[in-house]
């Protein structure tokens, strides 16, 4: 499993088919937040919504297409990070994120893509 420490509170890693139902909560309680930056914020985000989220994600990094993963303080999963894509030709990729509104200006999403441009 792919995890980065962060700090002593902040950790990035893999998503788990147990992060479900904190993926879903934190993104649902940030709908307004989101809705203007992230494709996937719909009216009809739901639990399987998040739940086919981690299943893509998890098979973006099998197929080295991708690889997304969590932020999470002390356990809580508070947003997510990663490469999006991996054009491993060109040798490039980009990095895109997205955090709880309650979360941001901490430098909590500078310091995950520094670690992330270091990986």
């Amino acid at each position: 499993m792919v995890s980065f420490k962060i700090d002593d509170q902040i950790i990035l890693r893999e998503f788990e088919a147990s992060d479900v139902d904190a993926v879903f909560a934190v993104a649902v309680k940030n709908r307004d937040h989101l809705k203007k930056w992230v494709h996937w914020m719909k009216p009809d985000y739901s639990l399987e919504s998040a739940r086919a989220f981690i299943a893509a994600s998890n098979a973006g990094w099998a197929e080295r297409k991708s690889l997304p993963l969590g932020i999470f303080r002390n356990e809580s999963f508070i947003g997510g990070t990663g490469f999006t894509s991996f054009d491993w030709a060109a040798r490039k990729t980009e990095i895109g994120y997205w955090i709880s509104a309650d979360e941001e200006g901490k430098g909590i999403v500078s310091a995950c893509c520094r670690r992330l441009i270091d990986f």
